[in-house]
């Protein structure tokens, strides 16, 4: 068998890319907090949407954040869009999600996925109530 030459990047790294761009990402993300507890995020109220909190945390990235949102029996999310795609993981309860006119049915354990842009809303029709912070 051959051996293979590896190549050092510039700052010595086995990957080959600049050090200008290695140093930007650690600073800028790598050696940033990467979990969050749900009790470290703080849930408020959405406004004009009686029994939904959501609360989020971005991590220090501009492309992705994490989000938690709390929507008691009986009531929905408002109807919205976002300028990203989206998944969630369902904790506890059960209910509906509208997606751009397709209702998709949940329940605990479920993930969803919400397409970039496309109009969606929650809806908790299940008797428990969220137990977000324990």
């Amino acid at each position: 068998m051959k051996a293979m030459n590896v190549q050092l990047g510039p700052n010595g790294s086995l990957l080959n890319r600049p050090s200008s761009l290695e140093d930007v990402l650690r600073k800028d993300f790598y050696d940033k907090k990467h979990a969050v507890k749900m009790s470290e995020v703080k849930l408020e109220a959405v406004k004009d949407n009686e029994g939904v909190r959501a609360g989020w945390y971005d991590f220090g990235s501009q492309v992705v954040a994490w989000g938690l949102t709390e929507i008691s029996p009986g009531c929905a999310g408002p109807m919205h869009r976002q300028l990203c795609e989206s998944t969630m993981i369902v904790l506890e309860g059960e209910g509906r999600t509208v997606v751009n006119g397709r209702t998709f049915d949940w329940k605990k354990g479920d993930v969803l996925f919400v397409p970039l842009f496309a109009w969606h809303q929650h809806f908790n029709r299940g008797g428990v109530w969220p137990d977000t912070h324990g």
